[in-house]
């Protein structure tokens, strides 16, 4: 790493600035590459401990980065570091405002223990026509086990609007409304 960033420098020197600017790109590119490969080969020998610590490193790196938030937090979960990777999603939604889905991963996450509660309150904020099918796809389901039809309903809809060859979600709107008798 500290051999690509000299090597940078030298390369940047005299040049013009979009030709530093692409080698810059190339020279990080190059660097996340190697730094993801070695964290899959550590993830695959079972040494999570460093995959972790790699992941943290790279999330330093690059904040704005969902894939990157979304496994170190998940990795977190997986050897029940539960708080910190709390701390992983809560800094990645305050930081990226802009990505639509920002809350999808801690929101699967209280999907699957069951919070729906907190799937609620982590995707009715975020929800947009930008957003990722399955962030209506979750909310949707968290309103309907919660009991609340007719915003599941209504997220359904808004999905349908968006996305009108789903018939999976077209079954899903349809069961809902029958629940409340529509």
């Amino acid at each position: 790493m500290i051999f690509s960033l000299i090597s940078l420098f030298l390369l940047t020197g005299n040049q013009p600035a979009d030709i530093a600017f692409q080698r810059t790109n190339l020279i990080w590119d190059a660097a996340y590459s190697r730094m993801a490969a070695q964290t899959d080969y550590w993830f695959k020998n079972g040494d999570f401990p460093r995959s972790i610590q790699q992941l943290k490193f790279t999330y330093e790196l690059d904040p704005n980065d969902y894939h990157i938030a979304s496994d170190l937090a998940w990795m977190l979960e997986n050897v029940e570091e539960y708080e910190e990777a709390e701390a992983v999603y809560a800094r990645y939604i305050k930081d990226n405002p802009g990505d639509p889905d920002r809350a999808l991963p801690p929101a699967q996450s209280a999907f699957n223990n069951k919070e729906y509660a907190k799937v609620i309150a982590l995707l009715e904020p975020v929800l947009s026509d930008q957003a990722h099918p399955n962030v209506f796809r979750l909310l949707a389901h968290a309103y309907n086990r919660t009991e609340k039809f007719k915003d599941a309903l209504r997220v359904w809809e808004w999905y349908l609007r968006l996305h009108p060859d789903d018939e999976a979600g077209k079954r899903n709107r349809d069961n809902v409304a029958k629940k409340i008798g529509g």
